[in-house]
């Protein structure tokens, strides 16, 4: 550091002079032609208000004070460049027994707050510092009671399954599904209009304060229904599946690592071979420059730092170049070997069990997702990727037994559009890809060949996700060029006009009002739906056309969640995991009766146009599971 800094002493102060401001400038200005009455001033008060300008509102008088008629303008003045939100004052005592929180509390509605720093309750700006294990028990005997910040967690460590009170994420998160963030101190700033709380029983207080803003906007924005019907309701159901988790095999799992090891090792020497020489596969730089240098493979693509190696790439060479083919095998292994085989077993805990993580406040499509491990990224593409499978298995006196929506989305388009291609399919119970490439082929649908059948599964989906000409002649394989799956795309939409109409009806709600919703009136915002940059926009305008596809079928699968934990009640047979459009089971000996009960209660959760069909199926484990 002394070596660097030592030959710039001299332009440091130079440096500072040139960064420093200056605040004594003889400057003059003019205020009078930008004069404004106090009734300007009022009306924009008003304007600022009844778009929900809080803070603007507050800061208006402040910076138009030099501005009013008669006033003595002051461009410094250090009330017009500091204005900071106060923060609220908590008033914070501590009691030592259960019974005397109980006391404190009475019959209010209190909110819990427990981090690392400590424990707190509070009502409003009164708040009691508590001891850890206090909460806990206030947590368990009235958890469905109380406020919380995050009410998942603290339910599911007091063991204590029932609908909480409130929950200032979920709120927030049903309110704005694309935040990336909603810590106590980002809500507070925001629906308080306060500065972060940073003590616990300034976070309790936050907690407690937060509940009426937040409900009062989800009753104005319509989405009520969907936080109190749907979330809160979801939050017992997932932390008793976390805390239950799913046995795993983890002698399976080690067997299954080294025999990974072993073809990853076969595949190195076929690709030395192939190359002519050893390289590290793994680098970019390096593949790049055996494939498309040395090999002198065409349609090498140069980035700034190399060629581009990435799957798609590697995809459209591997039909001619079996380098790109093994490395794509090398790749797929590789993946498996260390992001699961010797990955999962490091999360199962004592009881021989992996605890997952679900979380309800990440994906803005409404679905869930799943951390600690990602259980929701299990393999089932490939053959050798759904091995991953067999090594969940269940319990002993128990089977597994597999719930799956099946084709869901193309459900929920036929109910969105009412093409009657598709609706006729469903009703019918025809097979919804032979039926699109008899249209598009002019087949009898008894008699579609297999690769026509092929190519429309692609395109129901392509068109589903708004996949371009480009996106869907990458998908088939380089079978079809840009130009020919252009020309797909648009004789799929003169056969299926419906499903043009309900994607050009729904960008223009999204056009118009920001956001799409879903059945159940789960709204999502597209703020790049007018965005100047070309990438971006389309981008916008793909997530919207699937948004209340995905977002439906988000919603029905948490729906059927929430009413098949009735019928577990009294049972052995346990939810333990949930993965997009399909649940997992551990059902117990002599319940078999119940599969049929809960495939019901699946089909039932959000009626349709259209039938809702989910196929069941048992077995030892997660990947030998049969109807």
């Amino acid at each position: 550091v002394r070596k660097k800094l030592e030959p710039s002493l001299g332009q440091m102060p130079r440096s500072k002079w040139l960064a420093t401001i200056v605040r004594d400038a003889p400057l003059m200005f003019d205020y009078r032609p930008y004069q404004v009455t106090d009734a300007q001033i009022d009306a924009a008060q008003r304007m600022l208000e009844s778009l929900e300008f809080r803070v603007h509102t507050k800061r208006l008088p402040l910076v138009l004070g030099p501005y009013r008629q008669g006033g003595q303008p002051n461009l410094f003045s250090e009330d017009l460049v500091s204005v900071e939100t106060e923060k609220s004052k908590v008033s914070v005592g501590r009691v030592s027994s259960y019974e005397d929180v109980i006391a404190w509390i009475g019959d209010r509605h209190a909110a819990a707050f427990e981090h690392t720093e400590g424990a707190a309750v509070a009502v409003g700006l009164e708040a009691l510092e508590v001891e850890p294990k206090t909460l806990s028990r206030l947590v368990a005997e009235r958890g469905g009671e109380l406020a919380f910040h995050d009410s998942k967690a603290m339910l599911r460590k007091a063991a204590s399954y029932v609908v909480p009170g409130f929950d200032a994420i979920l709120s927030a998160y049903v309110l704005q599904s694309a935040r990336s963030n909603y810590a106590i101190e980002d809500l507070a700033q925001g629906y308080l209009e306060e500065q972060p709380p940073q003590s616990p029983a300034e976070k309790a207080s936050a907690i407690s304060r937060l509940e009426k803003p937040l409900t009062d906007r989800l009753n104005l924005e319509g989405q009520w229904k969907v936080y109190a019907g749907i979330e809160l309701p979801l939050v017992p159901v997932l932390a008793e599946m976390e805390n239950t988790g799913v046995a795993v095999d983890v002698g399976m799992l080690e067997e299954f690592g080294k025999s990974l090891s072993v073809q990853i090792g076969q595949i190195e020497q076929l690709v030395y071979e192939l190359a002519g020489e050893t390289f590290n596969i793994g680098s970019p730089k390096q593949l790049g420059k055996i494939l498309f240098d040395k090999l002198c493979i065409p349609s090498g693509k140069k980035t700034k730092t190399g060629y581009a190696t990435g799957v798609e790439v590697l995809q459209q060479l591997a039909p001619e170049h079996d380098i790109c083919r093994e490395i794509l095998n090398w790749r797929e292994l590789s993946k498996l070997k260390n992001t699961y085989a010797d990955s999962l077993p490091k999360y199962v805990a004592a009881d021989g069990r992996i605890h997952t993580t679900y979380a309800q406040h990440v994906a803005a499509t409404g679905r869930l997702s799943s951390n600690y491990p990602n259980l929701q990224n299990i393999p089932i593409r490939t053959e050798t990727g759904r091995e991953i499978r067999r090594a969940f298995i269940p319990a002993p006196g128990f089977q597994l037994a597999s719930l799956d929506y099946s084709q869901i989305e193309l459900r929920f388009l036929a109910h969105h559009c009412g093409e009657p291609a598709l609706v006729e399919a469903f009703e019918s119970g025809t097979d919804v890809h032979a039926v699109t490439a008899s249209l598009m082929w002019n087949e009898p649908v008894g008699k579609v060949n297999r690769e026509h059948r092929r190519y429309s599964k692609m395109l129901n989906y392509a068109v589903l996700y708004g996949v371009t000409d480009f996106g869907l002649a990458n998908q088939l394989g380089g079978e079809f060029t840009i130009s020919e799956a252009k020309e797909l795309i648009k004789d799929y939409f003169e056969r299926f006009p419906k499903v043009r109409e309900y994607i050009d009806t729904t960008l223009e709600e999204a056009r118009s009002k920001g956001f799409t919703t879903t059945i159940c009136g789960r709204r999502r915002y597209f703020q790049d739906i007018y965005a100047g940059n070309r990438v971006a926009r389309h981008y916008a305008e793909r997530q919207a056309m699937n948004a209340p596809l995905q977002g439906g079928s988000a919603d029905m699968i948490k729906l059927a969640m929430i009413n098949i934990r009735p019928l577990l009640e009294s049972k052995s047979t346990r939810m333990i995991l949930q993965v997009h459009d399909e649940l997992l089971f551990e059902l117990a000996a002599g319940e078999e009766d119940l599969v049929p009960k809960l495939k019901e209660a699946m089909e039932n959760a959000l009626p349709l146009d259209v039938p809702v069909e989910v196929d069941a199926s048992l077995g030892p484990n997660w990947l030998e599971t049969k109807s």
